[in-house]
C-alpha cells in the first residue's frame, strides 16, 4: 500500500498514536529512574560511631542506631538505648535483666557521623541513555512490525540511522579528544 492511502485508515493512524504515547510514557519512566540514581548524601551507619565518655566506642549499625540526617536526633527509644550502651557496655538485649537496669539521667555520649554518597551521575546519564535508546529500538521494531502484520508495509530501516549515527558522533568525538 502506498504511505498515501495508509494514512486514510483508522488503524494505521492508531499504530503511529499508540507508538508515539508509548515511547513519551517509556521516555518519562527512563527519566525518572535515572533522576533517582542521582548522588545523595546519606549518614553512614556502618562508619558512624556512638562515642562514650568512658572512652568507648561503637558503631551505630552495631547499636542499631540510625540517623537519616545530621541534624536529626535519637528518638526515644534509640536515646535509652544509647545511654545504656554506655553506661553498661549491653547492646540491645531484650532479656529482663536489660529492660531493668536503670538508665542513666543525663546523656553519656556523643555522635561522629560520616556521610557518604549514594549513586552517581554516571548512573544517570546510563539510564538515561540506555532507557530511551533501548525503547526507541524496541518500539520502532513493534511498530515496524504491527505495520508490515496489518497493512503489509515493507520494512523501513531508516529509522536505525538516528541511533547508529549518535554512536559514531560520540565514538568519534572520543577519538578527536584522544588526539
Amino acid at each position: 500500500m502506498k504511505p498515501k492511502n495508509l494514512e486514510d485508515k483508522l488503524l494505521y493512524r492508531f499504530v503511529k498514536t499508540a507508538y508515539i504515547i508509548c515511547f513519551i510514557g517509556v521516555s518519562l519512566v527512563a527519566v525518572f529512574l535515572g533522576w533517582s540514581a542521582k548522588p545523595t548524601p546519606f549518614i553512614d551507619s556502618t562508619k558512624s560511631t556512638l562515642a562514650c565518655e568512658n572512652g568507648k566506642q561503637y558503631r551505630l549499625d552495631d547499636a542499631k542506631i540510625y540517623l537519616f540526617s545530621k541534624t536529626a536526633s535519637l528518638s526515644n527509644y534509640e536515646e535509652v538505648d544509647a545511654r545504656k550502651l554506655c553506661a553498661y557496655g549491653v547492646l540491645n538485649d531484650y532479656s529482663s535483666e536489660y529492660q531493668n537496669l536503670k538508665t542513666p539521667q543525663y546523656k553519656n555520649y556523643s555522635i561522629n557521623t560520616v556521610e557518604s554518597i549514594n549513586g552517581s551521575w554516571f548512573s544517570v546519564i546510563l539510564w538515561w541513555v540506555l532507557g530511551i535508546g533501548i525503547s526507541y529500538i524496541v518500539l520502532n521494531l513493534l511498530r515496524e512490525t504491527l505495520n508490515y502484520i496489518l497493512f503489509g508495509k515493507k520494512f523501513d530501516w531508516l529509522w536505525l540511522i538516528i541511533p547508529f549515527g549518535l554512536l559514531a558522533m560520540v565514538f568519534s568525538s572520543d577519538r578527536d579528544t584522544e588526539k
